[in-house]
């Protein structure tokens, strides 16, 4: 599996929102559903920031044992 294809599955199962969660937003009071959502918003975008850059360091260590295997 490529690396870009590791990427995208990775990244779809983050953006999903679990079955639990969608059943807590929708049985809260209305007051409180715009701020559920956001909230679950900011910890999608968290988990991708953390999944890229958890990718762009794998990357960088390959890289490294690529060169260093070279030298």
């Amino acid at each position: 599996m490529s690396i870009i294809a590791s990427f995208n599955t990775a990244a779809q199962g983050v953006q999903q929102t679990s079955s639990a969660t969608a059943q807590m937003i929708a049985s809260a009071p209305p007051e409180q559903k715009a701020f559920l959502e956001a909230q679950e918003k900011v910890r999608k975008e968290t988990e991708l920031t953390k999944l890229i850059t958890n990718m762009m360091e794998a990357l960088k260590e390959r890289n490294s044992a690529i060169i260093n295997n070279i030298k």
